[in-house]
């Protein structure tokens, strides 16, 4: 195949996989706001600087396990804390490792939907390779919304959870 056709391919995947990841934002987002509700990590020591700081090593990170490795470092480092004050209160650094991980399978059929719809000769494109870029995608995208909802609960922190879906 030529360079030109190499090149229009992987546009094409960039852009059905941007058309995929998209059609999973509002899922993102609510799973975000209910898992930092949920574990109450706004009313922890944990400051906006350190999600922010997960927020830059998501979007520097060329796969999900650097992010998830960089999760379970924090943990490790609040352990020693009793009751721990920021990543491992009620469990937060270990179900946001849990909820990057399931990404993971929402990747590969989004990976499959991409390869559906590309106009390539079958096996042109890894469906491995997809798969981890689409989780990439989507791990970036709900670190991105963890981090915001968090800032606006640790200003807000009165808000209920019914309040928080309406």
């Amino acid at each position: 195949m030529t360079v030109t056709g190499t090149t229009n391919v992987q546009l094409q995947a960039r852009l059905l996989t941007r058309q995929q990841v998209a059609t999973k934002a509002n899922d993102l987002v609510r799973k975000s706001r209910t898992l930092v509700n949920e574990t109450e990590v706004f009313k922890s020591d944990m400051d906006n600087t350190q999600l922010s700081n997960l927020l830059g090593v998501a979007l520097d990170a060329d796969g999900v396990e650097v992010i998830i490795n960089y999760i379970r470092y924090q943990v490790g480092r609040d352990d020693g804390e009793k009751p721990p004050k920021s990543w491992g209160r009620n469990q937060f650094g270990q179900r946001l490792v849990q909820r990057l991980n399931n990404l993971r399978d929402e990747a590969e059929v989004l990976a499959q939907n991409v390869l559906s719809q590309l106009e390539a000769p079958e096996g042109e494109v890894d469906q491995a390779t997809l798969t981890d870029q689409i989780w990439l995608e989507l791990a970036r995208e709900t670190v991105g919304q963890l981090h915001r909802y968090f800032v606006f609960r640790k200003t807000v922190p009165s808000e209920t959870e019914q309040e928080a879906t309406e």
